[in-house]
């Protein structure tokens, strides 16, 4: 029933809502097969209310869990909402990282042609910027 309210609440944007309701079952069902995708779902409700250093730390720390990641029905989507995270809070280096997992692991078109689409961006910003050292003073 939690897991509906969750999702329930994600639909209707109630983003605060969605992340207690994901913490509760999270307390009380920690050990449930369905806990990593609350895990999932706890991180995207704290990213939706740009609480993105929250976001990613529960995204981070799913993402290290192997078992937990095998448990997820899209882990493709834990790695590409992960990359976001980390673009967010500055760190490009391994938010290309994340989208390049993304590439790896999805089948999903539209999710590909994104995390495709952000790692081009960042091809060509880096480019732009030159080698280090050599933009004039």
């Amino acid at each position: 029933m939690l897991e509906l309210l969750s999702s329930l609440c994600h639909r209707s944007k109630r983003f605060a809502d969605a992340a207690a309701v994901a913490r509760e079952f999270l307390s009380k069902h920690g050990g449930h097969e369905r806990a990593s995708e609350m895990r999932y779902a706890l991180g995207v409700a704290f990213a939706r209310s740009s609480r993105h250093g929250d976001a990613q730390k529960v995204c981070e720390g799913l993402a290290r869990d192997a078992r937990a990641v095998a448990a997820l029905e899209r882990p493709d989507r834990l790695h590409y909402e992960l990359a976001w995270c980390l673009r967010k809070s500055g760190d490009a280096k391994r938010a290309d990282a994340s989208f390049a997992r993304v590439l790896t692991c999805s089948k999903d078109v539209e999710l590909l042609g994104e995390a495709r689409l952000h790692l081009g961006v960042a091809r060509l910003e880096a480019l732009s910027q030159g080698p280090k050292g050599s933009q004039d003073k």
